[in-house]
């Protein structure tokens, strides 16, 4: 049995070397080639079809930028569908690259199963027609998106969230008296919050702040962005956000990290006022923190968008360390997930699919 793997950005790489772990285990034999990063590297045991970097172009603005690149990722992934017999194709996340791969898979035969699905329910709602014509099987992790596509005829399932899964056996330990900053794991997100960051520590000189360096991101680069003397950098994100009084952290699934590691947050996205505009026209949510998503009230702080800087991002900080608010999230999250682990379920019903 053949598979090809696609995911585009880290959380997506480390999702889907999970996955593929859990599909070896049930089937020893199966093959794989794919697209991502370390993760997917490291677990395969072969090197990544495209590198990791080339495909993390995100956003309207700079996919236009890099549009050649964009253009030869599809082109090389489609030449290698075609030159190869694969029993299956797995999308793992990034969905603007991944949905149009399964449109002209499905096309061709092939089976598509999709790992992580897109936030529609946000916005692009008309990605649904393609996920209903061009996916077999969708798998969700958040648990209001089972009932969301199945309203709209999507094949969903939903086996649980392995971010949750994996902290449920996460003991906490004693806080340390440092604040962690996570900046993101795009050059991008690094560029445009690393100056409100300096300032932010500069507005903060007896605390201690430790940066956390993304999987795939060269220390060096990173140190060159944040050109101040009292930082200091962490490889170790879960133990950072165990270990932490206090974290500001950009939107992503740290933000549900955070919250399962039971650490006070402040969630931050820097937008400028054209995409901020645009946004507020076609994204139907009140949050962007997952914690608030599945929560569905404000039990973390957000700063979204171009009207926000280092004064309302210190009274923010300020206000979760003298309360501690968000010490008590952790429980409501795994009750909110259930105790459900979802790479072993999701490969073992990939598998039976096929078989079938």
């Amino acid at each position: 049995m053949k598979f090809f793997v696609m995911a585009g950005e880290v959380s997506g790489d480390q999702h889907a070397a999970a996955l593929v772990r859990a599909i070896q285990k049930q089937a020893p034999n199966a093959q794989f080639d794919f697209c991502g990063g370390a993760a997917l590297e490291t677990v395969i045991k072969k090197p990544s079809l495209i590198p990791l970097d080339r495909l993390s172009i995100m956003g309207i603005f700079k996919v236009i930028q890099h549009w050649k690149t964009v253009r030869n990722n599809f082109r090389e992934v489609k030449q290698h569908l075609q030159s190869n017999s694969f029993d299956a194709l797995i999308l793992v996340d990034y969905p603007g690259f991944n949905l149009r791969i399964a449109q002209w898979a499905k096309k061709r035969g092939m089976k598509v199963f999709y790992y992580i699905s897109p936030t529609v329910w946000a916005w692009k709602e008309s990605r649904i027609k393609i996920i209903e014509s061009s996916v077999d099987q969708l798998y969700c992790i958040l648990p209001f998106e089972q009932s969301f596509y199945r309203e709209r005829g999507v094949e969903v399932s939903y086996f649980g969230n392995p971010t949750a899964a994996e902290w449920r056996t996460t003991e906490e330990v004693n806080r340390l008296n440092q604040i962690a900053l996570f900046p993101g794991s795009r050059k991008q997100e690094i560029q445009s919050l690393a100056p409100v960051f300096q300032a932010l520590m500069d507005r903060f000189p007896s605390e201690k702040f430790i940066l956390s360096c993304a999987p795939g991101m060269e220390e060096k680069w990173l140190l060159a962005h944040f050109n101040h003397p009292e930082i200091s950098i962490s490889h170790k994100s879960k133990t950072l956000l165990k270990e932490s009084k206090a974290a500001v952290l950009c939107s992503g699934t740290v933000s549900l990290e955070a919250g399962l590691a039971n650490c006070p947050q402040v969630l931050v996205y820097r937008l400028d006022r054209f995409s901020w505009m645009l946004a507020k026209v076609l994204v139907k949510l009140k949050y962007i923190s997952l914690v608030n998503l599945v929560l569905g009230k404000t039990e973390v702080e957000e700063k979204v968008g171009p009207y926000w800087g280092v004064n309302e991002l210190s009274e923010s900080l300020n206000r979760i360390l003298e309360s501690k608010s968000g010490t008590a999230t952790r429980e409501k999250l795994l009750a909110a997930f259930g105790e459900l682990e979802p790479e072993p379920q999701i490969a073992a019903d990939i598998l039976k699919r096929l078989i079938a």
